[in-house]
C-alpha cells in the first residue's frame, strides 16, 4: 500500500505546525531540553512548564484483564516537545497508545493527560538502556483515511528515508459466560511504514522497500542476501534502512 502525501502535505505547509513537526521529528536529538525538576528554577519545578494537564481517572482501565493501552505501563523519565517549539526534559512519561495520550506526573506526583499539543516525546528505558523517540501525526483530512495518524515510534531517520514503526492497540469486550460485566482485552499490532520523497508508505516486505527505490534494486537485494537480513526481525529492517541512508 502507497499513501500519497502530497495533496495533503500542500495544505498543510502553509501552516506553522507542518513546519515545527517536520523539524522536531528530525531534529529533536539536536535541541536545547528544558530541566523542569532544576531547583534553578525555583520551589515549584513545573513554574515554567507550558503543558497544560488535566486529571487521569484511576479507574480508566479497570476492566482491563489482558493486555495494556500503554508502550510502558511505568512511568519512565522522558523528554516532550510542545508545538510551539519548547523542550522539556527530565519529566516522568506514559505514552497511551490506545487513545493517542501522552500522561505526566506533575511535581505533586499527580498523573495528569497532556493537554497541550506536543510534536515528539522521547522515553527512557533505563532498564534496558534504550531511548524511544515518538512523533505525533495528525488525524488526516477526509478523504485520506488511509494516513496513520497519532504516535509513531521513529526507528531510523537518514537523508533519504525515515522509518517508523506504528503500534495498534485494538480493544475487545466481552462478557464471560455467567458475568453481569464485560471483561476488556487489549492486542498490539505493528506495522512500518517509510516517509520517502515526502510520501508515506506502507512496508510489510523487503519488497516494497526495494520497489520504491528501482534503480537501486540489485545492490539492496545483494544487501539483504549477503547479511541474510530477514523481514520479521525488526533490527534486519533499521539494517536496510541505515544502509540506504548511508549512501547506496
Amino acid at each position: 500500500m502507497v499513501v500519497f502525501y502530497e495533496t495533503l502535505i500542500e495544505k498543510v505547509m502553509r501552516s506553522k505546525f507542518f513546519l515545527i513537526l517536520l523539524l522536531f521529528a528530525i531534529q529533536s536529538r539536536s535541541q536545547n531540553v528544558i530541566n523542569v525538576n532544576n531547583a534553578a528554577t525555583g520551589d515549584n519545578p513545573f513554574r515554567n512548564m507550558s503543558v497544560g494537564g488535566n486529571l487521569i481517572k484511576s479507574d480508566k482501565y479497570i476492566k482491563v484483564v489482558e493486555g495494556t493501552p500503554f508502550f510502558n505501563d511505568n512511568y519512565l523519565p522522558g523528554t516532550l516537545t510542545v508545538l510551539h517549539g519548547r523542550h522539556y526534559g527530565s519529566i516522568q512519561l506514559k505514552l497511551n497508545l490506545l487513545d493517542n495520550e501522552v500522561y505526566y506526573l506533575n511535581d505533586k506526583g499527580q498523573e495528569l493527560l497532556a493537554t497541550t499539543p506536543l510534536s515528539n516525546i522521547t522515553i527512557t528505558n533505563n532498564t534496558v538502556g534504550i531511548t524511544f523517540q515518538f512523533d505525533y501525526f495528525p488525524r488526516p483530512e477526509p478523504g485520506y483515511n488511509n494516513l496513520p495518524w497519532g504516535w509513531m515510534e521513529l526507528l531510523e531517520t537518514g537523508k533519504q528515508i525515515t522509518l517508523y514503526k506504528k503500534h495498534t492497540k485494538e480493544l475487545a469486550e466481552l462478557k464471560p459466560y455467567g458475568s453481569a460485566t464485560y471483561e476488556q482485552r487489549i492486542a498490539t499490532v505493528y506495522a512500518y511504514f517509510v516517509v520517502y520523497q515526502k510520501q508515506m508508505h506502507a512496508i510489510k516486505s523487503f519488497e516494497d522497500l526495494i520497489a520504491l527505490m528501482p534503480s537501486q534494486s540489485a545492490d539492496l537485494q545483494n544487501f539483504i542476501k549477503q547479511n541474510k537480513l530477514k523481514f520479521k526481525q525488526e533490527k534486519d529492517i533499521e539494517r536496510l534502512t541505515i544502509f540506504i541512508n548511508d549512501g547506496n
